[in-house]
C-alpha cells in the first residue's frame, strides 16, 4: 500500500510528504502546505470539468479543493495497481458543526454565493451529471416502495422492524402518491436554461470552517442540475437534527433566497423535493438491500424517528406555503 502511495505522490513531487488519514482523504503535507489525495473512478473529462470549475471559482473569490496537476502537466495520476488517483489543494479546519444555528447559516450563504457563481460559468461541451427529472425519479421510487411492501407482507417471521414498516406504509405512500398527482397538475418543466452546476453531495460534512471562512470539499458528484436541491439536501438534515423547527427553516430559506433568488419554477421544486418522504423511501431501500437475516436496530429507531417527525415535517410545508404566498403578494 505505501509503496503504491510514494509511487503515485512521486509524480507530484510529494514522495517525501507526511501522511494521514483524513475523511475520504489521503493528507499530504510538505513544505508547510496540505494536500489531498483520493482514488478517482471518474473519466478524464469529468476530471477536466472539474479542474476548470476549481480555476473558475478560486479566480472568483471561492474556495475548494481543486484539482492539482501532476509534474507532466496530466490531472490522473495512474498507480502500480492501476487505479487512478487525483490531488487537491487541501486545508487545515473543521467541519460545519449543524448544532450551532451561526454555522448552519454560513454554510448556507456559501452555497447561494457558490450557486450565483457557477450560474456564470461557461458552460462546456458535456452536461456532466444532469439530472433525472424529478416526476420521474418519485415515481421510481414510489414504485420500489410498492415491491418493497409486498416483500414485507409475505414474510411469515417479521422482525421490529417490518412491523414498523408494515404499520406507517400506508401514510408515507399515500404522501407518495399526492405529491406525483400534485407534480403532474402544476406541470413544472424544465428547460436546459434551468441547469447549472452543482455540488452534488452538499452536506456539513462536505464544509469546512477555515479560519472563519467556508471552504467547500468533495465534488465528485458535481455535475449540472437544479441548484435548489444542494439547499434541499443540505435543508433536510439539518431540519431532521431539530425536528423540523420552523423558525430555522425559514431562516435558512430567507437567508439563501437574499443571495440567490429562488425562482417560482425552483421553490415548487424545493416544496415537492422536501414533502416527499425521501427518507422513509431511503430507509425502506436500505432494508431491502440488506441481509435479512440481522437487521440493524439502528434502522428501527431511523424509521422511529421519521415517523416521530413526520407531522412536524408537514406542519413545516404548511408554514412553507405560506410563507410562499405573502412573498408572492409583496412583488
Amino acid at each position: 500500500m505505501y509503496f503504491q502511495i510514494e509511487t503515485v505522490l512521486e509524480k507530484y513531487d510529494l514522495e517525501d510528504a507526511r501522511i494521514s488519514k483524513g475523511r475520504q482523504v489521503l493528507l499530504c503535507e510538505k513544505n508547510q502546505k496540505l494536500y489531498g489525495l483520493k482514488e478517482y473512478f471518474g473519466t478524464e473529462k469529468k476530471a477536466q470539468f472539474l479542474y476548470r470549475l476549481g480555476q473558475y471559482l478560486r479566480e472568483n473569490g471561492f474556495v475548494m479543493d481543486g484539482l492539482i496537476k501532476t509534474r507532466e502537466d496530466a490531472l490522473l495520476a495512474e498507480g502500480v495497481d492501476g487505479i487512478f488517483y487525483t490531488l487537491h489543494h487541501w486545508y487545515r479546519g473543521r467541519e460545519c458543526d449543524i448544532k450551532s444555528r451561526m454555522e448552519i447559516m454560513m454554510a448556507v450563504s456559501a452555497l447561494a454565493r457558490f450557486h450565483r457563481l457557477c450560474r456564470g460559468f461557461p458552460v462546456g461541451e458535456h452536461l456532466y451529471g444532469t439530472m433525472e427529472d424529478p416526476l420521474q425519479e418519485y415515481a421510481r421510487h414510489t414504485k420500489e416502495l410498492k415491491k418493497i411492501y409486498r416483500f414485507v407482507t409475505k414474510r411469515k417471521k417479521k422482525s421490529e422492524y417490518e412491523v414498523l414498516f408494515l404499520s406507517c406504509f400506508q401514510e408515507f405512500f399515500k404522501q407518495c402518491e399526492e405529491i406525483q398527482e400534485q407534480m403532474e397538475q402544476r406541470q413544472l418543466h424544465l428547460s436546459s436554461e434551468a441547469f447549472h452546476v452543482c455540488h452534488g453531495d452538499f452536506n456539513h460534512h462536505n464544509v469546512l470552517s477555515v479560519l472563519g471562512e467556508p471552504v467547500f470539499l468533495h465534488f465528485e458528484k458535481a455535475g449540472y442540475g437544479l441548484q435548489i436541491f444542494d439547499f434541499c439536501n443540505f435543508k433536510r438534515k439539518v431540519m431532521e437534527k431539530y425536528c423540523w423547527d420552523e423558525s430555522l427553516g425559514l431562516e435558512m430559506l430567507r437567508e439563501y433566497h437574499r443571495i440567490c433568488p429562488i425562482s417560482e419554477v425552483e421553490f415548487w421544486h424545493m416544496y415537492y423535493r422536501l414533502a416527499y418522504p425521501e427518507k422513509f423511501w431511503k430507509l425502506a431501500d436500505r432494508y431491502y438491500v440488506s441481509n435479512k437475516a440481522w437487521i440493524s436496530r439502528q434502522n428501527y429507531e431511523k424509521l422511529e424517528k421519521e415517523l416521530r417527525q413526520n407531522p412536524y415535517r408537514k406542519q413545516y410545508l404548511h408554514r412553507l406555503l405560506y410563507f410562499y404566498e405573502n412573498m408572492e403578494r409583496k412583488k
